[in-house]
């Protein structure tokens, strides 16, 4: 079981809609959303969509804390959503990002990609 899962918008939105959210929730001890991820997730209020539901209802899903990326990460050109959740991954003993690209830095240590359910796990050891 990981300890701490920080997940994206896109693995975050497309197991919603497949209901297949649980699968992350019994995968770690931990689910953060980085509060761009929530934004991004929350932009989408008054289309009926099951990401923007489970933010509201499920407490597994915790709002992660607000941060500035590390010009290290931002350097990546990524989008504000994935910064985030690499750089808290990053910060964060124990934690593995849930994202859908694949990073690779220098600056990062990048645990081994396991694939399940077609999930990306990636972050730091």
């Amino acid at each position: 079981m990981l300890r701490s899962a920080v997940i994206d918008a896109s693995p975050l939105i497309s197991r919603a809609r497949t209901g297949l959210l649980d699968v992350l929730n019994d995968a770690a001890e931990t689910v953060v959303v980085p509060p761009a991820v929530s934004l991004e997730v929350r932009a989408r209020e008054g289309q009926d969509d099951e990401a923007v539901s489970a933010l509201a209802t499920m407490p597994w899903l915790r709002t992660g804390p607000a941060m500035t990326v590390p010009g290290s990460i931002a350097t990546w050109d990524l989008g504000p959503g994935e910064s985030e959740v690499i750089a808290l991954a990053a910060g964060t003993r124990d934690a593995t990002a849930v994202i859908d690209d694949r990073v690779q830095s220098a600056d990062l240590r990048v645990a081994p990609t396991l694939r399940s359910y077609g999930w990306e796990f990636a972050g730091s050891p």
